[in-house]
């Protein structure tokens, strides 16, 4: 199912939140195993609060993080705007240099980082993990991947 860490474009919060809950429930009940893949986005806080705030509220289904895959600053924003992700298009704003360096430089190891240290200890081992959006570049990102894979060992 989808999660909306950062609202939907055409849809209140409130309302996609308890559609995601209800949809998990029914699943459930039928005795369907889940999982929520996020839209993609830039805050790591953002995301972060999502998982817990769903965690709270009874969500056991792991949960994919989506994340944009290495591509240009021109790719992301045309997809953060199409994707309704105004809050992260906000936060790269807000940013500015660093947050066009960082797309520049093709790492999205700081966002991983940032979410992973948010959620250390506070969700089972497991239940998180990772969606890249690739936007056309999926050899950048495996790519990209392989290194930072190499680089942990």
């Amino acid at each position: 199912f989808a999660g909306h860490p950062e609202g939907h474009p055409r849809a209140e919060t409130p309302a996609i939140e308890a559609a995601l809950d209800e949809k998990l429930r029914l699943a459930a009940g039928e005795g369907f195993s889940t999982s929520i893949v996020t839209q993609f986005g830039f805050d790591g806080d953002a995301v972060a609060d999502w998982i817990l705030a769903g965690r709270r509220r009874g969500r056991t289904a792991p949960v994919k993080v989506g994340l944009a895959g290495v591509t240009s600053l021109a790719r992301l924003i045309k997809f953060a705007t199409l994707s309704g992700v105004g809050p992260s298009l906000r936060f790269l704003r807000s940013r500015g240099g660093s947050a066009a360096r960082l797309l520049r430089d093709d790492d999205p190891g700081p966002l991983i980082d940032r979410i992973a240290a948010r959620l250390a200890g506070e969700v089972e081992p497991g239940t998180v993990g990772l969606h890249f959006f690739t936007f056309g570049s999926a050899q950048k990102t495996l790519d990209w991947l392989n290194r930072r894979l190499q680089k942990a060992g």
